[in-house]
């Protein structure tokens, strides 16, 4: 899981909100639910790996992983 290797202490932060309860997003409720997985070998060449703000859409947040392949 390349966000919690790169933010192991971070809290509150999802890619799922409920549809059932339309504030959920609003009051940042939700779950963590999408991931990028990478092997042992490739995580140290992981950048960065994010939940990018979706504004008004409600349901899920596109995950971004910045991985670099030319690190060594």
């Amino acid at each position: 899981d390349t966000f919690r290797y790169l933010n192991p202490t971070t809290t509150g932060v999802y890619s799922w909100w409920a549809q059932r309860a339309v504030t959920s997003k609003q009051n940042n409720s939700g779950w963590r639910i999408d991931y990028w997985l990478v092997s042992d070998r490739l995580k140290a060449q992981v950048q960065a790996s994010t939940m990018m703000d979706t504004g008004a859409r409600r349901d899920h947040a596109p995950i971004v992983l910045d991985i670099d392949l030319g690190a060594e």
